[in-house]
């Protein structure tokens, strides 16, 4: 991997690309039911290395412009405090769209991280599927 006189990490790297992009997956999908409705299942890690790559994916979802733009959260293994921060930062963007931006089935470690770290009310969480539906983790 290529780095600067500091030691650190030099974005535009191939092997670092490839590397970032398996830490964290999204999967931009719109509802059968619901055209207005896009879903993006994230899976991975949601840190400083990847919080662009999903900052970019919800961007990208935006151009869509649905009506609201749930996260799948079953996938995340790992959401740091950057993670928190940069939803919380893409609700204005969400709005100023006209889109509102909500969490579905957040997994264990998304769960213990909102704990800690209450959410705003404009971030919606929906009723978790997998356990109405009788699935663990």
């Amino acid at each position: 991997m290529a780095s600067d006189s500091s030691g650190s990490l030099v974005g535009g790297d191939p092997e670092y690309d490839h590397v970032r992009s398996w830490l964290l997956t999204t999967r931009l999908r719109a509802e059968a039911r619901d055209p207005g409705l896009q879903v993006l299942t994230v899976r991975g890690e949601i840190d400083l290395n990847t919080v662009e790559q999903l900052s970019d994916a919800v961007w990208a979802a935006f151009g869509h412009r649905p009506r609201r733009l749930t996260l799948d959260l079953a996938g995340v293994e790992f959401i740091g405090v950057v993670g928190v921060r940069a939803l919380v930062a893409l609700l204005e963007p969400a709005a100023i769209f006209g889109c509102r931006l909500a969490v579905r089935n957040p997994s264990l470690a998304v769960r213990r991280v909102f704990e800690l770290l209450p959410p705003p009310a404009e971030l919606r969480f929906e009723p978790d599927l997998r356990r109405s539906e009788g699935v663990n983790e």
